[in-house]
């Protein structure tokens, strides 16, 4: 023992140190509320944009069919219009008159509306690139 360390102990005695349970206080609890409101809304947003992909997936599928429909129609309906045209002239009856033509009208037009679904869906699909 050291000089210093003896006449330490001759003056004072033993010196024990006292020894206490020391608790640290750390919670969770916010931590948990966060994690869990976390993962309630990652996992709703998850459960969406999954959704949400497979919906677009199914509509870029109707696209491809659905994309020359419109075409391949009026070019069906023209040439039926053209063909009753031809039949209803040899026999002098005024196309313009008849149900026919306004049915003809009526197709054309659906067509048109077909036409601009088409677009739209052509539309939307660019936007997501």
């Amino acid at each position: 023992m050291t000089t210093e360390k003896l006449v330490m102990q001759s003056l004072f005695g033993k010196v024990e140190l006292k020894s206490e349970k020391v608790e640290l206080a750390f919670d969770f609890t916010t931590i948990t509320k966060q994690t869990d409101v976390a993962l309630k809304d990652t996992s709703s947003a998850s459960a969406k944009l999954n959704k949400a992909a497979a919906d677009y997936v199914n509509a870029k599928k109707s696209f491809s069919q659905y994309q020359n429909v419109p075409s391949t129609y009026q070019k069906n309906v023209d040439g039926y219009f053209k063909e009753y045209d031809k039949k209803a002239s040899e026999l002098n009856i005024d196309v313009k008159s008849t149900q026919f033509y306004k049915e003809y009208l009526d197709v054309v037009s659906k067509i048109g509306q077909i036409s601009d679904n088409v677009s739209q869906m052509k539309d939307a699909i660019a936007s997501t690139k």
